[in-house]
């Protein structure tokens, strides 16, 4: 099967989420991701729970098909071994701090003497360059220094963070597109570069028009819990088993949303006349909303809304969400076979493409799984040599 990346190979030196995903989106393209990680521990995902069978399932969610090695960059050989594969590697991805590489003798300049065509892709909470560069970040930090966690919550409690991580998430997949226009740009102009990218810079492209209308309007949109800021009728509404959303801010889905229920005088009523008028109004339509759902199952009421036409869905559980069969069709939910593991669900590619689709071919790796197979493959390494390079603590 033919896959968009294949050829191309990756050095990859990350840790934590934002860098492994970028590595992990690139891999599943066909890429040769070759993870490398310290002896003995390896990356620090390795050691965050839960774990299974003695591996971690925070390692194992972001690290699908990669190659794994271990190697020792504090030391010399290692650092020259580091290079040696740099020469002939595509691409270079790491999130260390910024500055780290460079004091190693590893960073971009360096590297691009010995491989003008590489690509050095490095993910931080704050980039390169800038006052905050050298500031330590973590995606906590970075939705409430992005303002995320102003807008998340409800307006008479306190900022909330988002559930998931996802400042590292959506700089994962930043990530994963600077490399791919970088090696598009190559292919054009015979040139590598340095892809710099930065978890506070991707998550403010979230903020979807916060900062605009704050700079041309002066306006700071606030958190207004499950419902729209600046729209209505949107928000959570409690069935007689569970949560479902309903989403009608289009004139033409509220009128919908108004005869359904029964309300066709809130229809033609001049106050929810337009999204800013039934904004101003919205506790109202949200209490006949409210009546009309909290009388039918999640079930009913969804099926009810679709038939009309009108955007809904239920609250699902992380349980629900798992066994969703919509998901299952998507080919989301995959298997994979695991050395340590056994079967591993793991989720699959987003992007459907057709001819060139995304692929699982090998499940996350253990802990320098892969020594042998790649020192002898990259570097034309014997046993002996390797041997001594473990028993030196190179490898």
């Amino acid at each position: 099967m033919r896959t968009c990346l294949e050829g191309i190979k990756i050095l990859e030196l990350t840790h934590f989420i934002a860098g492994p995903f970028c590595g992990q989106i690139l891999a599943g393209m066909g890429a040769d991701v070759i993870k490398i990680e310290r002896p003995g521990e390896g990356e620090v995902g390795r050691q965050l729970g839960p774990h299974y069978k003695g591996e971690s399932l925070y390692y194992t969610a972001f690290n699908l098909n990669k190659r794994a090695v271990t190697l020792n960059l504090q030391s010399e050989k290692g650092r020259e071994m580091f290079k040696q594969m740099a020469r002939e590697a595509d691409v270079v991805i790491e999130n260390l701090r910024p500055g780290v590489l460079d004091r190693m003798g590893l960073g971009y300049r360096d590297l691009s003497q010995l491989n003008p065509r590489l690509i050095l892709t490095s993910i931080s909470g704050f980039g390169q360059y800038g006052p905050y560069r050298d500031r330590q970040a973590l995606d906590m930090v970075i939705q409430a220094m992005g303002g995320m966690m102003d807008l998340t919550g409800f307006p008479e409690g306190p900022p909330v963070k988002a559930g998931p991580v996802i400042a590292d998430i959506t700089t994962g997949i930043y990530g994963a597109l600077g490399t791919m226009l970088a090696l598009f740009a190559r292919e054009r102009y015979g040139i590598g570069q340095h892809v710099d990218v930065a978890l506070l810079d991707g998550l403010v492209t979230l903020l979807e028009n916060a900062i605009t209308v704050y700079l041309l309007l002066g306006t700071e949109i606030k958190r207004a819990g499950n419902n729209r800021p600046l729209t209505a009728p949107s928000n959570a509404y409690q069935a007689k088993d569970g949560y479902l959303y309903i989403s009608a801010n289009a004139d033409n889905l509220f009128h919908r949303l108004m005869h359904l229920i029964g309300r066709p005088d809130l229809s033609a009523d001049p106050r929810f006349a337009g999204a800013y008028s039934r904004k101003q109004n919205e506790a109202e339509l949200d209490q006949a909303i409210s009546l009309w759902v909290a009388a039918r199952s999640v079930t009913e009421a969804v099926n009810e809304l679709d038939k009309a036409g009108i955007p809904s869905g239920p609250v699902n559980s992380i349980a629900q969400v798992a066994k969703d069969p919509h998901l299952k069709a998507r080919e989301m939910i995959l298997e994979v076979e695991h050395p340590v593991m056994g079967i591993l669900p793991l989720l699959g590619f987003p992007v459907k493409l057709s001819a060139t689709p995304g692929t699982v071919r090998l499940p996350p790796a253990t802990l320098g799984q892969h020594n042998q197979e790649v020192y002898r493959e990259l570097l034309d390494m014997t046993e002996e040599e390797l041997a001594a390079l473990r028993q030196e603590g190179v490898i």
